[in-house]
């Protein structure tokens, strides 16, 4: 259920309807949440875990990182994006800034 998304307290709900004897609460799931993250991670860093899947699924990527090490750049594209690109690059614009600051 953690894989599909669903919300720990909703996964909770759904397991003690199920079995109504379950004694765990909703920090168990939580526990169990980040437990599936630390293995999938595999001793890398987030930032590590993102190239190494971008290097696997075959996108291209660029980072820039600032003297402290911070990163201030990513770009990252799918091959059939380029393919679309080279083969239909006279007008091509892309926005895909997403705005926290409002």
């Amino acid at each position: 259920m953690l894989m599909a998304g669903i919300a720990p307290r909703q996964i909770l709900i759904s397991l003690q309807k199920s079995n109504p004897k379950l004694q765990a609460i909703s920090r168990t799931i939580y526990n169990a949440k980040a437990k599936v993250q630390r293995e999938s991670l595999k001793g890398r860093t987030i930032m590590q875990a993102l190239f190494d899947e971008f290097g696997e699924s075959g996108f291209v990527f660029d980072v820039v990182h600032e003297n402290e090490g911070h990163l201030t750049y990513l770009f990252f594209v799918h091959p059939y994006s380029i393919m679309l690109t080279k083969s239909c690059s006279t007008v091509f614009v892309m926005d895909c800034t997403y705005k926290t600051n409002k």
